[in-house]
C-alpha cells in the first residue's frame, strides 16, 4: 500500500513509519527540513 504521511520525525511518527516499512508499504514522508531527509535514507 502507498502511505503518505506527516509528522514522520516525531516519536509516534517515526515508529510507525518503521513499521509501515517493515510490514512492505510504499512510504512518502513529507518533511520541513532536508536535515532529517538523510536520516530516513540511511535505515
Amino acid at each position: 500500500m502507498k502511505i503518505f504521511t506527516t509528522g514522520a520525525t516525531g516519536f509516534i511518527g517515526t515508529h510507525l513509519t518503521y513499521r509501515l516499512v517493515e510490514k512492505g508499504h510504499e512510504i512518502t514522508i513529507l518533511l520541513r527540513t532536508k536535515k532529517r531527509e538523510n536520516y530516513y535514507r540511511k535505515k
